[in-house]
């Protein structure tokens, strides 16, 4: 499995996430301003109000989810590791790692692959070691088999 094949899926996940919060901004906004004044002026005012606070809740989450694909982005495909970085793929004797973006668990031709930050607790553990090394993560030794 490539990291391009990698990066491509966690593109597609960020985008269906990303066309998720659109609709979703779009349905507040149609709901908010279907709202009509009624003489229950208060109520009015308060729907109104938490409809506005859920619309800037949805959109940081959109912000958020536009900046993590935007930092996928700054990953080098061609670049060949000798120790753990951002943009690390990494097969372990416990699980594969990527290290590029907190995306969690992404399934991909029956293998499994964790898409973790560098500042993450496991990737915190990984950086700057080598293929062979073994390090400790939760009290549980994990071997380094390969980098790509």
């Amino acid at each position: 499995m490539s990291k391009a094949v990698l990066i491509d899926k966690m593109h597609s996940l960020l985008d269906e996430k990303i066309n998720t919060i659109n609709t979703t901004i779009s349905s507040i906004k149609e709901s908010r301003d279907s709202d009509t004044k009624s003489s229950a002026g208060d109520k009015y005012e308060t729907g109104r109000a938490m409809a506005q606070i859920e619309l800037d809740n949805t959109k940081r989450q959109l912000s958020v989810t536009q900046n993590l694909k935007n930092e996928l982005n700054r990953v080098s495909i061609e670049k060949v590791f000798k120790t753990v970085s951002f943009g690390s793929l990494v097969k372990t004797s416990q699980a594969n790692y990527f290290l590029s973006i907190g995306l969690g668990e992404v399934k991909m031709n029956e293998e499994t692959y964790y898409c973790v930050s560098s500042v993450s607790p496991i990737g915190q553990v990984l950086l700057g070691k080598k293929a062979g090394e073994t390090v400790n993560f939760r009290s549980n030794p994990i071997t380094i088999l390969e980098l790509i």
